[in-house]
């Protein structure tokens, strides 16, 4: 549902419908 790609930021913090927290740089798929 969801592609987050936060490199440019380096830093990045995504709190998806399951509560989960991912950052810094992180590609996250839900």
């Amino acid at each position: 549902m969801y592609h987050v790609v936060m490199v440019s930021l380096g830093f990045f913090f995504y709190k998806n419908n399951k509560g989960m927290i991912v950052g810094r740089e992180s590609y996250y798929e839900v």
